[in-house]
């Protein structure tokens, strides 16, 4: 099995938790991301993902000018190491349903690996992750 290291999106875009909503929408819409991560002082604390927002924001009609990315700052995602194998991304994605994982090396963060960059590798490893977390992400 290849390496997390292999497969994983090393290029993250990044906000602070005084960042507003519109911005972050913003920003993920110029870089063509669905996932933004939250760092203060360049320690992560929270990914935000368009559902989120979508779920969070737009769904309760909360205002996105008004509102900073800092009031969905309460999911903690798993995170493993850049040498971890793929087969290990799965079963904690799945463990966690969660189509998103942060890669760490060395404590400082190296990455992201998304069930994008899993399906790239295995489609069948991704189809099994996506089969055993739709129903969790859609109860949530």
């Amino acid at each position: 099995m290849p390496a997390v290291k292999d497969i994983m999106s090393k290029e993250v875009i990044s906000v602070p938790p005084s960042a507003h909503i519109i911005d972050v929408a913003q920003k993920m819409l110029t870089y063509g991301q669905h996932i933004i991560l939250v760092c203060d002082n360049g320690k992560l604390c929270v990914v935000v993902t368009e559902r989120d927002i979508v779920v969070s924001i737009v769904a309760t009609a909360r205002d996105p000018i008004r509102t900073y990315i800092s009031s969905l700052m309460k999911n903690h995602l798993p995170s493993l190491s850049s040498s971890d194998d793929i087969l290990l991304a799965a079963k904690l994605m799945v463990d966690h349903a969660t189509r998103v994982l942060t890669v760490v090396e060395n404590g400082k963060l190296a990455g992201l690996l998304t069930l994008d960059d899993l399906a790239r590798e295995s489609p069948a490893l991704a189809a099994m992750v996506f089969c055993k977390t739709v129903n969790a992400t859609e109860q949530r």
